[in-house]
């Protein structure tokens, strides 16, 4: 680069804000945030802190805001176990020997969701001081909301706990008065008093974005351990021995040249470390040996929120936190450029796969217009015209959620000129109360048959995702991978789950009507597969991965899944925690009272007006006191304040 034109870029580099600046800008921000909280609170809203991780991710409790050493992922895990307003006997342990509690509930550790690496932060064992650990969210409630206008399906709200009103919780609405609620594969149906069959509750676009979890982001790819033989996640087709797309020096971005008629494929494969795996790649390269043992798996409810560890319990004791379920309903997203936006014959192809169903977008260069298609469902073509228009890059987002196809282009939601729905399942091998079927599949929902895509297939694990070119030049770039909850389909009340109990005590939540991990470990035990698969075999996290990969040996496994339903009457509401594996919601609640009364509502939540703090002032390492009028949060991480969907 010449100098000149270095002195024109530092000439356009907007310079750095002074200390003042920084400091002006800040108290300007904080001002600023206590003016609408007092707003809001004349106009009856009412602020609350979020006290548990019920609802992580989308609302947090007591976590720690982590930056993965490895992958430098930015993540968050809870640190709910510190704090001594659990039950009783916390309270009085910490009473008598405060020390000695906090010293053995510190959260030391927990799992970074990108890289998978288990991130140590004891500072008795690494020397260094350790993250600090923030409080709840906090969120403004609009109080008289529900006077107005009805609870809506999907409103994050907030109420009475129905067996202790002193209580106040916050979860999601899904069940709504006089509806039936059943719950299944991560799923949520309903029915009506006047309807026979079970119809799918599906999200509209605002709430699929907002629930989504990470499961992937190439942005944060690790070329330290592809280096050492770990497999990368996306990985390009080939002609002959040559990959057909290039992948950039920093390995983030792909792009194909070539004019292939067919389909090019960059397929997303899912490689995840378990903490066996890291411990050889944090010493040495695999063995070729140890790289022909490696197998994808299929993509699951891991919550890294929920992976936390404390010094009292170095190991996991509740191994669902890495996925016991296989989650189908996953969202692609990246941002495409067409290198020669003209050609009319040019494509691009976004695929998800499910239960060996290919769910397909293509992208026609020319004209931006968008058609969808299910493989073996005739006649399923839904279009959507000019829905990516104009040259450069695009942000694109694909998703299958809920039965249903979704897209968007630069953040906006593709509106398709016909319905983009489908049906999954048709009829559980199960009766109602009424010895009646239960049929999943509302009549006139859906004008084309089940899909009959229970059971992951080969290509489930192999590839669940991909991106094609056609006839076109293509450049992709920012890559990421995301799920939509799960929530589980659990009714066991548990006297330890309905405590305020330590997360590290309460029973895994799992929707398998037996336990099939146990009679595949036993199972691949006698094909003497060595001592992981010896006698009936306890959940690990090395089991665990190789249950989510085989699909070689008794796929049928995954029918095991079961099903619960919840009946509402008049004023009666149906409420779950996005974060299904931790949540203490109506599912778990003491039958027959699984619901929310109306008069226990208190609001609708709103927005994050507080999230955690930073204890230095932005853009400088200028330390600032504690404010405990505001709880204690220091200075509020306003990029993190937000509306609630």
């Amino acid at each position: 680069m010449s100098k000149a034109a270095e002195k024109a870029i530092e000439d356009t580099t907007p310079p750095k804000p002074t200390l003042g600046e920084s400091i002006r800008e800040t108290v300007d921000s904080i001002v600023i945030a206590f003016v609408l909280a007092f707003l809001f609170r004349t106009f009856e809203a009412e602020a609350f802190v979020i006290p548990t991780g019920s609802m992580a991710l989308t609302l947090m409790g007591d976590h720690k805001d982590l930056t993965c050493s490895e992958c430098k992922y930015p993540y968050r895990a809870s640190a709910s176990s510190e704090s001594p307003n659990n039950n009783e006997r916390d309270q009085r342990d910490f009473q008598n020997a405060q020390l000695a509690w906090q010293h053995g509930n510190t959260v030391v550790s927990s799992v970074c969701p990108n890289c998978r690496y288990r991130m140590e932060y004891d500072p008795m064992v690494t020397k260094e001081p350790a993250p600090p650990s923030y409080k709840g969210d906090r969120i403004l409630v609009t109080k008289y909301s529900y006077d107005f206008a009805e609870p809506k399906r999907w409103d994050v709200s907030v109420f009475k706990n129905p067996s202790q009103a002193k209580i106040n919780y916050i979860k999601r609405v899904v069940g709504l008065p006089n509806e039936e609620v059943l719950i299944y594969r991560g799923d949520i149906y309903v029915r009506k008093p006047d309807e026979t069959d079970f119809r799918i509750a599906r999200k509209p676009h605002d709430k699929a974005v907002a629930m989504a979890q990470s499961v992937y982001d190439q942005d944060y790819v690790l070329p330290s351990i592809h280096e050492r033989g770990w497999p990368q996640r996306w990985v390009s087709e080939l002609s002959g021995a040559e990959a057909l797309w290039k992948q950039s020096a920093d390995l983030k971005s792909f792009q194909i040249d070539g004019r292939k008629p067919d389909d090019a494929w960059l397929r997303y494969q899912h490689y995840v470390p378990t903490s066996s795996d890291w411990a050889v790649l944090e010493r040495q390269s695999l063995d070729p040996a140890e790289r022909a043992r490696l197998r994808p798996q299929l993509i699951a409810d891991f919550c890294e929120y929920n992976t936390e560890r404390v010094r009292n319990h170095k190991q996991d004791r509740d191994i669902s936190c890495f996925g016991l379920h296989w989650v189908g309903d996953v969202m692609v997203e990246c941002e495409l450029e067409f290198l020669d936006p003209r050609d009319p014959a040019g494509e691009a192809v976004l695929e998800i796969v499910e239960g060996g169903r290919n769910y397909q977008c293509r992208i026609n260069a020319a004209s931006g217009d968008a058609v969808l298609s299910i493989s073996g469902l005739d006649g399923y073509q839904p279009q959507a015209k000019a829905a990516m228009i104009g040259g450069g890059s695009h942000k694109v987002r694909f998703a299958n959620v809920d039965d249903q196809l979704l897209l968007w282009v630069d953040d906006k939601p593709i509106t398709f000129e016909e319905s983009t729905n489908f049906l999954s399942v048709a009829k559980l091998d199960a009766e109602d109360d009424k010895g009646d079927a239960v049929v999943l599949g509302f009549n006139g929902e859906c004008k084309f048959k089940p899909l009959d895509n229970l059971i992951p297939t080969k290509q489930d694990v192999a590839s669940p995702i991909g991106i094609a070119a056609k006839n076109a030049a293509l450049n992709v770039k920012h890559l990421r991978i995301l799920r939509d909850v799960y929530y589980i389909a659990d009714s066991e009340f548990n006297e330890r789950r309905n405590q305020l109990t330590t997360p590290e005590s309460i029973p895994p939540v799992r929707d398998y009507r037996s336990d099939p991990f146990s009679q595949y470990v036993s199972e691949k035990a006698k094909q003497n597969l060595g001592t992981d698969f010896a006698g009936q075999g306890v959940w690990s996290e090395k089991m665990l991965a190789s249950f989510m990969s085989d699909m070689d040996f008794w796929p049928e496994r995954f029918l095991e899944s079961s099903y619960v339903s919840f009946r509402m009457a008049q004023d009666q509401f149906f409420v779950l925690g996005d974060n299904s594996p931790r949540s203490l919601d109506g599912r778990l609640w003491r039958a027959p009272e699984n619901y929310v009364k109306r008069e226990l509502l208190i609001g609708k939540a709103l927005f994050v007006y507080w999230p955690h703090g930073w204890d230095t002032i932005p853009g400088t390492s200028v330390k600032v006191p504690n404010l405990p009028l505001i709880g204690g949060n220091y200075i509020p991480d306003f990029s993190r304040m937000r509306m609630i969907r």
